[in-house]
């Protein structure tokens, strides 16, 4: 029955999603449709408020792309995709790897929605070329599948824009919300259970939607996935591409970061998109090869 339901929903997605973008243009006309109908302000009216407060999102704008970009900084990391690696060399069995890799993308995701998105696709990868050279048989699809399934429960994490941005001080609608802290949203008992009951249902609901063996697609011979971050030798290089490419540099920086960081939150600061981006930025600079 759950795989009647599931291919019957990935032959509507297929047919009848657009991509995010033309969603998001949609979206943008029905809210402009409704302020139109339902406010006093005109057509052109709301198109100039449109307009206008397009460029009061650019901080917000800015703050999504590193929280998505230093996300893909520490995923493609070294020890990171060692630690992939690693990982994947524990899988044995298909549905095993589907619980697994939903388990792992939730997680991340409840660290970082930018972490979520790219580390457990790398780890798909890798445990579905892993599989292959065994021959164990996985359904590629529903793999990757199972790798962006954390963000189900990633806008219910450390970095959930809407409550990060609800507890940064001086944020753009605190005239009309206020200041609200972490307890009453991410850390509230009602979200925290919603949360565990996703983990625990989400798992089993992907692993028994799996194919039957004739149906299953496994990932392509020409697709390798274990390529780690290039390695550069330091032999024969200037003095001006040695300080280019030593580590030293970017773990003066990472130093710095660190005790900023650790200052900042042993000091009262609270957990917020600016202060988790930092963050991330320490991370990418001491693990960065």
């Amino acid at each position: 029955m759950l795989k009647m339901l599931s291919g019957f929903f990935v032959g509507l997605a297929e047919r009848w999603m657009p991509d995010p973008l033309v969603i998001a243009i949609a979206l943008t006309m029905l809210c402009f449709g409704a302020a139109v109908a339902f406010t006093p302000f005109g057509v052109l009216q709301t198109v100039d408020a449109w307009g206008e407060g397009y460029w009061s999102l650019l901080r917000f704008t800015a703050q999504m792309i590193l929280v998505l970009a230093l996300g893909h900084v520490v995923a493609h990391t070294g020890p990171v995709h060692r630690a992939l690696i690693w990982m994947a060399s524990f899988v044995k069995s298909a549905r095993f790897a589907y619980v697994g890799l939903t388990l792992l993308a939730s997680v991340c995701a409840l660290v970082s929605w930018g972490i979520g998105l790219i580390v457990p696709a790398v780890l798909a990868r890798i445990i579905a070329e892993n599989c292959r050279d065994r021959g164990v048989r996985i359904h590629f699809p529903l793999l990757v599948a199972c790798g962006y399934s954390g963000s189900v429960v990633g806008m219910q994490g450390l970095s959930a824009s809407i409550p990060l941005i609800l507890n940064t001080p001086n944020h753009f609608l605190v005239e009309q919300v206020g200041l609200i802290e972490l307890e009453k949203t991410i850390f509230s008992p009602w979200s925290m259970s919603i949360v565990l009951a996703i983990m625990i249902c989400l798992p089993l609901a992907l692993s028994f939607s799996a194919p039957d063996d004739k149906d299953t697609v496994e990932m392509p011979k020409a697709a390798p996935a274990k390529k780690a971050p290039p390695v550069v030798s330091h032999l024969g290089m200037t003095p001006s591409q040695w300080v280019e490419n030593t580590r030293l540099v970017t773990l003066a920086l990472g130093a710095f970061g660190a005790v900023y960081a650790v200052r900042y939150f042993i000091l009262g600061g609270s957990l917020h998109l600016d202060s988790l981006n930092m963050i991330f930025v320490v991370l990418g600079l001491l693990f960065a090869d």
